[in-house]
């Protein structure tokens, strides 16, 4: 009986153990037992499936297992040996400024060198910092700090109208600029003129005017009438606008030129003061043709405060000079969008993080070029082209337009369709042929009647006196026989 109890539980034994090596393990316990057993696995670990389409967790499709006992990089956590850890590290950085009003005096407040100050007399005396040499010598020597002084101030601008129609006289007078410097469209020495954009710009007017209509009237209309119309009509004059900026390439003469103080148009406020208008003591000047305006002062004792480094324009026709003739911006300054002239940029360049903030600026949505005013160039037709709740109309071969209502179009319609029915000076010579050989048909025909009607005539009287003749004859024969 004891050996046969014995053989029991040796065979208990062997089958928990076969029943062991048959369950699936993940070797975790043999990592822990063979490194150390202070070291945790990783938690939290991805590896469970979601079937979206019927809404139903899937359990887990990734196998976690750690054969290898895998550790994150600083040795805390097991992971298993399909998953990948990236530390995600932080760095905190501190730092401080000042604001140094003198370079003279400046002192730099976590200094840790020596400062020596020995004094022989009252009035002779001496220091030595070599951070104070260090500051001073990257001051002398960083060109950008310097580059800031020597492009505060530009020559100013302005601009030239060149009438491309007559009627472009109103045009010009608004939109023509002189520089204020010069008082005359030029720059003053040692500045030189800058291209910066040339466009075009169109404007549409009405005037009221008179005209004579001729129409045909008369018989058959042979005959040309006229009639005196009035009305609105639309006309388009359009001017070219060079504007121009004065740059110069070398350094400027103290207190010479502008200051810069900014640019605001009818949508885009000024970035300096927040509202349409210029900082104190700025006065705006007429800059491109959509109602930008530019700050400028040469009141350098109160506008200094006032005003923005400064350093140039540039376009998509123009480089910027201060820049070494490149469509960019000097270093230490940043560009920012002056307009957009027909689908071309203007930008200027300013300091950094002087123009930036505050409200975003409209967003420009296409077209971004402009079309003409006038489109269509057909003739001997009815064209009508609408601008909102406006409708322009222009008809037959006149070359003007002119506003007119919904009902005003009808009514043009009609009597458009009056003049077309109207016959051209070769159908008018054609119906006076026809007129005119019809007529002579006519009288031919009238004539060979009244001819034929004679001819009958005449041809019985003969008959008539043949008879009369030969009864004449038969009555004196037989007188003669007897």
């Amino acid at each position: 009986t004891g050996s046969l109890c014995s053989h029991l539980v040796s065979v208990c034994c062997l089958f928990q153990y076969l029943l062991c090596l048959l369950r699936p393990t993940n070797w975790l316990r043999q990592c822990r037992a063979s490194t150390n057993l202070s070291v945790t696995a990783l938690e939290v670990l991805p590896g469970g499936g979601w079937d979206n389409l019927r809404n139903m967790d899937m359990g887990r499709v990734m196998n976690i297992s750690y054969l290898e006992c895998q550790t994150t990089e600083d040795g805390l956590y097991l992971i298993p040996d399909e998953v990948f850890v990236i530390p995600h590290k932080e760095t905190g950085v501190e730092t401080n400024s000042e604001i140094i009003n003198s370079w003279l005096e400046q002192k730099s407040s976590t200094s840790h060198s020596v400062n020596v100050d020995v004094s022989f007399l009252p009035k002779i005396n001496g220091k030595f910092s070599t951070e104070n040499k260090r500051m001073k010598t990257h001051q002398v020597q960083d060109s950008s700090a310097t580059a800031r002084v020597q492009v505060c101030f530009f020559g100013g601008v302005y601009q030239e109208c060149v009438q491309l129609s007559p009627d472009a006289g109103p045009l010009c007078d608004t939109l023509t600029q002189k520089n204020p410097d010069t008082g005359d469209f030029s720059c003053r020495s040692p500045y030189l003129p800058t291209l910066l954009r040339s466009e075009m710009k169109q404007q549409s007017y009405t005037s009221y005017d008179c005209y004579e209509e001729r129409y045909d009237c008369g018989l058959f209309d042979l005959f040309t009438c006229t009639e005196q119309v009035c009305g609105n009509n639309n006309h388009v004059r359009s001017a070219r606008i060079n504007t121009y900026w004065c740059s110069v390439n070398g350094k400027a003469p103290e207190n010479s030129g502008y200051l810069f103080g900014g640019m605001y148009s009818p949508s885009v406020l000024n970035p300096l003061t927040k509202t349409k208008s210029c900082p104190l003591n700025f006065i705006p000047l007429r800059f491109l043709s959509d109602g930008q305006m530019i700050c400028v002062s040469n009141e350098f004792e109160t506008g200094t405060r006032y005003a923005v480094p400064f350093a140039g324009f540039f376009s998509c026709q123009s480089s910027n000079p201060l820049a070494r003739n490149q469509r960019s911006c000097p270093p230490t300054f940043s560009q920012h969008l002056a307009a957009v002239s027909d689908g071309c940029e203007i930008l200027y360049c300013v300091q950094s993080n002087l123009s930036t903030g505050g409200q975003l600026k409209p967003v420009l949505l296409p077209p971004f070029t402009k079309p003409p005013l006038v489109t269509m160039q057909h003739t001997n037709t009815v064209m009508v082209m609408t601008d909102g709740d406006m409708s322009w109309v222009r008809v037959g071969q006149t070359k003007t337009w002119k506003i007119a209502k919904a009902e005003d179009i009808k009514h043009i319609l009609q009597s458009f369709n009056q003049e077309a029915r109207q016959m051209s000076g070769g159908e008018k010579a054609g119906v006076a042929f026809g007129v005119m050989g019809m007529m002579l048909v006519v009288v031919v025909v009238v004539v060979v009647l009244v001819r034929r009607r004679r001819r009958r005539r005449g041809g019985y009287t003969e008959i008539h006196e043949e008879a009369e003749r030969e009864t004449q004859l038969g009555d004196s024969a037989p007188a003669e026989r007897d």
